[in-house]
């Protein structure tokens, strides 16, 4: 491993199309360029940050002394602009991703206790009654999956998984191996792997079943 600063507190990570590091600290959005951390101005107190495969940067930065204090930023490689308020849109990890369209998911309500929305670059909002997101991967034929940790004060526990807007919630009635799925993703070959308390799982296509992955 090798240290590029040990000067702040990292809470959110991502890397663009370009190759660009970006992270987030308590105060600001920053970027490595040359070895050397810059940081961006527009991006005060800057909460969360994630690339899309668009070559888009996006950021929620908090200013307490607004009315809406949560703003979702993008970049598009040339410069900042503020697609649209995101209220509740609280937390180092509240971007979950962004698709293949260049639209943003968001988890709302400070550890995704409220819904999850996606966010195209114009601005328009869609929102989605799933509580407690805390990862999301994209198929190929731009459907979502999204990871649901824990069933508590409101939130869900499953794998949630959206087809043309329409939502199918998955758990162990469904033959997953547990229900809290911390962590998804999905391989080239489109199967999706979910990381669960009992280890990794990947899911069959074909057969329709879910099978651990590896041996300790």
């Amino acid at each position: 491993w090798e240290l590029f600063s040990q000067d702040f507190l990292c809470g959110s990570l991502a890397v663009d199309i370009r190759g660009t590091l970006w992270a987030t600290c308590p105060d600001f959005l920053t970027r490595l360029v040359d070895g050397r951390w810059v940081d961006v101005p527009e991006a005060w107190a800057a909460q969360s940050v994630a690339a899309g495969p668009d070559g888009s940067v996006w950021f929620v930065s908090f200013d307490a002394t607004k009315d809406d204090p949560f703003d979702l930023w993008r970049f598009d490689g040339s410069r900042w602009t503020i697609i649209a308020p995101c209220e509740d849109c609280l937390g180092p990890r509240s971007i979950l991703g962004v698709d293949d369209q260049g639209g943003a998911w968001v988890a709302r309500g400070g550890c995704g206790l409220r819904e999850t929305t996606r966010f195209d670059p114009t601005g328009e909002a869609r929102s989605f009654d799933i509580r407690g997101a805390r990862d999301i991967a994209f198929g190929p034929g731009g459907d979502a999956w999204i990871a649901l940790p824990c069933e508590d004060a409101g939130t869900q526990a499953g794998l949630a998984h959206i087809v043309d807007g329409e939502i199918t919630l998955l758990t162990t009635d469904d033959g997953l191996p547990a229900n809290d799925v911390h962590a998804v993703e999905i391989g080239p070959n489109g199967h999706v792997y979910i990381g669960t308390e009992y280890g990794v799982s990947r899911y069959l296509r074909d057969a329709g079943t879910w099978e651990m992955v590896g041996t300790q």
